[in-house]
């Protein structure tokens, strides 16, 4: 994979460069120190490493990537587009790869959980409250009971939803009922359109049934039962 050796590293050769040994601590490579960061030969050898890796891997993105690697980023033949999108594809490669060698494990983690809030979190807006927006107005809010809505949203969730999150970050644990219901609403009309097609998972089917049965046990919630009863009939027929 002599590609590799195109790269041109920023980081340049130091022969002055000293670091204190206690600080000079190994790198999740087998082989390697933090020091060897400030090295391109070393740096050279890690991508080769990393290269090998996506090769191995993912063989048809390490194809695609060839040529681009060869140019330097420079003189391709890909639109702005197709190279934004291969870079997006490697991108999970390389977060890998630095996971891997440097110790930041648990940092990651807290990145990701806070990446999958931020989604979740998107998707309630968009897929909820975009739909809500669209569907009723300003004018409308008068003939809605506000005081029972806010009852039922925290039925469902105290009761329903209880692994959520609402009571420590309310929009989050707002988010993970409201996506999880708009999901189940999708599969369900995907289903009642064309049964033989879209077959129910059983996942989903258990998890409204599971929802019925703890609602029904809640006064405050009987109407909302009722109509999507009502529903579903009418869907059947």
């Amino acid at each position: 994979m002599t590609e590799s050796n195109s790269i041109n590293f920023s980081i340049s050769d130091s022969p002055n460069f000293s670091l204190q040994e206690e600080n000079n601590f190994e790198l999740g490579i087998a082989g390697f120190k933090y020091s060897d960061l400030y090295q391109s030969t070393r740096l050279s050898e890690l991508a080769e490493i990393f290269y090998k890796e996506v090769a191995r891997t993912n063989p048809q993105l390490w194809e695609a990537w060839q040529p681009y690697l060869a140019s330097g980023g420079q003189g391709h033949n890909l639109s702005a587009k197709a190279e934004s999108d291969l870079i997006v594809k490697m991108a999970p490669y390389l977060g890998s790869f630095l996971e891997k060698l440097f110790p930041i494990k648990e940092d990651l983690g807290k990145i990701r959980a806070q990446t999958d809030r931020e989604k979740l979190v998107m998707q309630l807006k968009r897929n909820f409250i975009s739909r809500a927006m669209k569907k009723y107005t300003l004018a409308q809010l008068p003939e809605f009971d506000l005081t029972t809505l806010r009852t039922q949203a925290v039925v469902l969730q105290e009761v329903a939803f209880e692994d959520s999150l609402w009571e420590v970050d309310a929009e989050f644990g707002m988010a993970q009922m409201a996506v999880s219901l708009v999901n189940w609403e999708k599969e369900y009309d995907k289903h009642f359109t064309n049964p033989a097609k879209n077959s129910l998972s059983q996942a989903t089917r258990d998890s409204v049934t599971s929802l019925h049965s703890v609602l029904e046990k809640h006064s405050v919630m009987q109407p909302l039962l009722l109509e999507s009863i009502l529903t579903e009939k009418e869907l059947e027929t």
